[in-house]
């Protein structure tokens, strides 16, 4: 019995209870949710005349996060971004809701099948709350998923899932960055979007098939977005900049108290298509700087100051109907 024999199908769903037939995309899973639920138990302590007076009693299914992680591809970085943010218009632009989806659903809901050798599960209406794409150096891409479930259930008859993309694979070779339209070469790399949820719980004692389950999810923060990536001096001066430039740009004004912005740009080409992740009015930080005597390599981190609108949008390639 291995891992392997797994697989992980995705849907999208229109509300949290009409449920798809099958996957539309199966991932390249590289790691699986955990496939059991997690149940809240409490324990009661009683008098009964003798010292055995406990009793336990399971209260209903935790809501909680679980994470998937998965080579990233053309193919189905596109749907895991339209769940969290919001989906693309005709020319591709994703540009994430002001809201939530609908009531219970902060984000469109993603009904997730997963087939694993202990225990078949399917997640219903899952919502994403964080998306990381890791880039590391020389590598594939890697998306790491949190999923906040309601309804962790059996599966029952497996769906027929889709073949796993074979092409479109994201790797470091198609990663770029631009910094005020200015292009730099990182070693490595990450984009990071999160969004804060919270439970929202109620008693469903006449529901038999709801009542061990939270009602949904509702937005509870911000969303939030910034890109990551490690520079060297050669790879910072393939253009016009400098590390030591770069490194004055995280250097707040001594009179406003302000870093001066950029609007940060990175993404993926694969021949003429294109991820393209856009982070308006950025504010770059340097972190890490090395103390010791070897070679010289300093982390940036870029995430947008919007007040009011998007910290993020995404261009993603538009699907032919």
């Amino acid at each position: 019995m291995q891992g392997n024999q797994g697989i992980i199908g995705l849907a999208l769903m229109t509300d949290n209870t009409t449920v798809p037939a099958a996957p539309t995309i199966a991932l390249r899973v590289t790691q699986f949710a955990d496939p059991f639920p997690k149940y809240t138990e409490t324990e009661d302590q009683v008098a009964t005349g003798t010292r055995f007076g406990t009793q336990k009693f399971i209260q209903g299914i935790e809501s909680g996060n679980k994470t998937i992680q998965a080579t990233a591809t053309l193919r189905d970085l596109p749907l895991l971004l339209t769940t969290l943010l919001a989906a693309p218009d005709g020319a591709g632009l994703i540009t994430p809701r002001a809201n939530s989806y609908a009531a219970l659903a902060p984000g469109q809901p993603l009904m997730v099948w997963q087939k694993h050798p202990l225990k078949n599960s399917v997640f219903q209406a899952a919502q994403v709350s964080a998306l990381t794409i890791n880039i590391p150096n020389r590598q594939n891409a890697d998306v790491s998923v949190t999923l906040n479930t309601a309804w962790v259930a059996p599966m029952g008859t497996p769906p027929t899932f889709p073949p796993l993309a074979a092409t479109g694979i994201l790797q470091f070779l198609h990663f770029w960055v631009t910094i005020g339209g200015v292009k730099v070469a990182p070693e490595s790399g990450s984009i990071e979007i999160t969004q804060g949820m919270v439970a929202a719980d109620g008693a469903q004692g006449k529901d038999d098939d709801k009542k061990m389950n939270i009602l949904g999810w509702e937005l509870d923060g911000q969303l939030t977005a910034r890109l990551r990536f490690t520079l060297s001096e050669s790879g910072a001066g393939v253009s016009t900049q400098t590390l030591l430039g770069l490194i004055s740009l995280a250097t707040p004004d001594a009179s406003t108290g302000l870093r001066p912005t950029q609007t940060v740009e990175a993404g993926f080409t694969l021949g003429t298509d294109e991820i393209k992740f856009t982070f308006p009015n950025s504010e770059i930080t340097a972190d890490n700087p090395p103390t010791g005597l070897g070679r010289i390599t300093v982390d940036f981190d870029a995430m947008s100051k919007n007040l009011g609108t998007a910290p993020v949008t995404v261009n993603v390639p538009v699907v032919a109907p």
